[in-house]
């Protein structure tokens, strides 16, 4: 029994491509449109297969692919509108990483999340100067204190809606540091409450779009003013 095994096993081994070849041909010959379609098939089932693995190569990981940084991506919606899409793309021109997610009011936030949510006043004084304040989103600020470290001239109010459309392209409910892009002329003064230049998590701040909040490191903020030409002032409790 084992003999016969064997040969049967010998057998099945020796039918090799020689004799498929010669049944392929002998069909051939009998059949021509059977050898069109077969080599029809053979060459579909070859593209097929190509296309498959160039869909779904994957790069090769090395020992120096594994070390080497990884490069800082900014993640978008993908319903924003252009002046938020140009703002994205000067993201990626700073190399600032960001994050945006759905805004959300406090009471229907994540209670786990770790980032912090700012609030932007847009003030004028008296002369018609124009300042941005950056500070905590629960943060009390006294203004007529504010008015004095900033120099303003006599009391504050804020800036109107048309104002604020004006000078930085958003409406009252927008209002984001990420807007002085817009203020070309250097109409506005920024600020930032000390309770912010000491934060190391993450800050979030309308993308022109108040839908959404963008989230940033400070360090990322501060770079991002200095490159639309607004200096930063940090102001002391």
């Amino acid at each position: 029994m084992a003999a016969h095994e064997k040969g049967a096993r010998e057998g099945a081994r020796g039918f090799g491509l020689g004799e498929v070849a010669g049944v392929f041909f002998f069909l051939s010959y009998l059949f021509p449109s059977l050898h069109f379609q077969i080599f029809k098939t053979i060459r579909d089932s070859k593209n097929q297969i190509l296309m498959t693995q160039k869909n779904t190569y994957t790069p090769k990981i090395t020992s120096e692919s594994k070390s080497a940084p990884c490069p800082k991506i900014s993640q978008l919606p993908t319903d924003l509108n252009k002046k938020s899409l140009q703002l994205f793309e000067t993201f990626s021109e700073l190399s600032i990483s960001t994050e945006s997610v759905k805004y959300l009011p406090k009471e229907h936030r994540d209670p786990n999340d770790a980032t912090i949510y700012c609030k932007n006043l847009f003030l004028k004084d008296r002369k018609g100067r124009f300042y941005l304040v950056i500070c905590l989103e629960d943060e009390v600020v006294d203004l007529k204190s504010l008015r004095q470290k900033l120099k303003a001239y006599r009391n504050f109010s804020f800036a109107s809606a048309t104002e604020v459309s004006c000078i930085l392209g958003v409406c009252p409910g927008e209002v984001t540091p990420l807007a002085l892009p817009q203020d070309t002329d250097g109409k506005v003064t920024v600020a930032v409450m000390q309770s912010i230049c000491t934060q190391e998590k993450l800050l979030n701040f309308h993308p022109l779009d108040k839908r959404y909040a963008t989230r940033m490191s400070f360090i990322d903020l501060q770079r991002f003013l200095t490159n639309c030409g607004h200096t930063l002032e940090k102001l002391t409790p």
